[in-house]
């Protein structure tokens, strides 16, 4: 795979939208940010379910290279609620911080249920409470992309997570799909990712 191609390629700019109420009207101000030098593309590194790893190791390692992550956060299981009373993630300061050094924080919804089970208001709780108890904890910041639980998702799912964000990531595409993305094709609430755990071989 050449240089100039990616695992996932967003567009010609990376984008973000801010919305604004004015004169009772809605209205969107977009800013592009170009990319550096004469960069074609572009690799998200994302990193789903707030393990501390993602802290203790990743972010640090991603840090010493010049570069920063995108981190999907489960909400309860940083609050350790409901089925992940147990279950360690690392302290909300430590997130806050990782957040203050660049990296991206992105909802993973609150609970990490399949959204495709649910119906309309439970997924609309948990597409929209996740987001808000997300900006609630960084303060300041927009969370503007969702990774979809399990990466199961349907047309109304991504109609409801597209009132919410601007990006949602997907697992790898369909067989016989290429690797990359086609900014020109690209669907930014159905973005196709590789998954490379541990162990796993992650030549293109």
């Amino acid at each position: 795979m050449s240089t100039k191609s990616a695992i996932v390629l967003l567009g010609i700019f990376l984008t973000s939208a801010l919305w604004t109420q004015s004169d009772s009207q809605l209205q969107i101000d977009v800013y592009l940010h170009p990319w550096p030098g004469e960069a074609q593309a572009a690799v998200n590194l994302t990193f789903d379910d707030a393990y501390p790893s993602h802290l203790t190791t990743a972010a640090p390692l991603l840090e010493e290279h010049g570069f920063r992550g995108t981190f999907y956060l489960i909400v309860d299981k940083l609050f350790q609620r409901g089925k992940y009373r147990r279950t360690p993630s690392a302290a909300i300061e430590m997130w806050q911080a990782a957040s203050r050094r660049g990296h991206e924080m992105g909802s993973h919804t609150v609970t990490h249920s399949p959204l495709d089970t649910l119906d309309q208001n439970q997924m609309l709780g948990e597409l929209r409470a996740s987001r808000e108890a997300l900006e609630e904890i960084f303060p300041g910041v927009r969370i503007v992309s969702l990774s979809y639980p399990f990466s199961r998702t349907n047309a109304q799912v991504r109609a409801l997570a597209a009132s919410l964000y601007t990006s949602g990531r997907l697992g790898p595409p369909p067989a016989g799909d290429p690797l990359h993305l086609d900014p020109s094709r690209a669907d930014l609430l159905e973005l196709h990712s590789l998954f490379l755990c541990s162990g796993e071989n992650s030549a293109l």
